[in-house]
């Protein structure tokens, strides 16, 4: 990867500054992460006026790891589902494949 295809941007959550060097087909959703972010940050400050910005900060860590697992584990089913429709059409096609060569009236 070039320097060219890559932007240097500081990200800015809850008032913590990341530095950051992104891919620039990646920037627009960065830029949209780091807006939800600062939303939901904004949005549970005001909600939990009492904790402190490490705790808000381990919250959103928190729900979006919860997110994270919930899709891993989604994935994950429907990798297993394909594999599983994968191996019965395997099956399916070599038992077709039987029947044709059994039957030579059945070849096209």
């Amino acid at each position: 990867m070039t320097d060219a295809e890559n932007v240097n941007l500081e990200l800015n959550i809850g008032g913590v500054r990341i530095p950051l060097s992104v891919d620039k087909p990646k920037l627009t959703a960065v830029r949209e992460t780091e807006q939800e972010l600062r939303e939901l940050f904004d949005t549970w400050r005001d909600r939990f006026p009492s904790k402190t910005t490490q705790q808000l900060l381990a919250m959103i860590a928190y729900q979006y790891a919860t997110f994270y697992r919930e899709l891993k584990d989604r994935y994950q089913a429907a990798s297993n589902a394909a594999g599983s429709l994968e191996y019965g059409i395997d099956s399916l096609l070599k038992r077709l494949d039987r029947i044709v060569e059994s039957d030579p009236s059945a070849k096209p």
